[in-house]
């Protein structure tokens, strides 16, 4: 599981203005607590001795956003690697 906290933003940058959501700091920020689980395939033999594929999925279990933002549905890592 990975828990995670991102503070509010002080301050103003007069680059960012406007009538837009984005531009508002309490906006920005908030904590999630996503759990992860993944899995690891190794050739150990073969044409293919030495290749791994892995592949990791994520659901968040906690998700509380300042403000209108989007939040994660889920997140899916897919790797492959080669070792000599």
């Amino acid at each position: 599981m990975q828990a995670e906290t991102l503070g509010r933003i002080d301050g103003a940058d007069p680059l960012i203005a406007g009538p837009v959501q984005t531009a508002n700091p309490d906006f920005q920020g908030g904590e999630t607590v996503t759990a992860f689980a993944g899995m690891n395939f190794a050739v150990t033999g073969g044409s293919l001795k030495g290749w791994r594929l892995w592949i990791e999925g994520g659901l968040p279990v906690v998700q509380d956003l300042n403000g209108p933002q989007m939040p994660t549905d889920y997140t899916l890592t897919v790797g492959v690697q080669k070792s000599f």
